[in-house]
């Protein structure tokens, strides 16, 4: 797994590729969400887009994630998300718990380039 993060100070994309799995962790997806929060970004975007795999490791990280948004009260969305993920969220009913975001909001102008 790869975390490749943009941010313009008030929203932060995180672009993940490859396996969201156990044995690919190299650094954590909740760290990187919660140093975003520390800086005072209020809303995180995780782009799913690149990852070809996820297991029940990576699910964890998405809601430990999710969970730290929560906590400060901040906005952590979903772009991109694959079929193989998006069926994966479905079956755990996580689909229903995070807000999938569009990658035309005018507020993520800039942030995929």
């Amino acid at each position: 797994m790869e975390l490749k993060i943009k941010d313009n100070g008030k929203v932060a994309v995180v672009r993940v590729s490859g396996k969201l799995v156990a044995t690919t962790l190299n650094e954590s997806l909740r760290g990187a969400v919660r140093n975003l929060f520390s800086k005072k970004i209020r809303r995180v975007v995780i782009d799913l887009g690149q990852v070809i795999h996820i297991d029940s490791t990576g699910v964890g990280e998405l809601v430990s994630a999710y969970t730290s948004a929560t906590n400060e009260k901040a906005s952590l969305q979903l772009v991109n998300v694959p079929d193989s993920c998006k069926e994966l969220l479905e079956i755990t009913n996580l689909l229903d718990v995070f807000e999938v975001a569009s990658p035309q909001d005018p507020e993520l102008k800039g942030l995929f380039d």
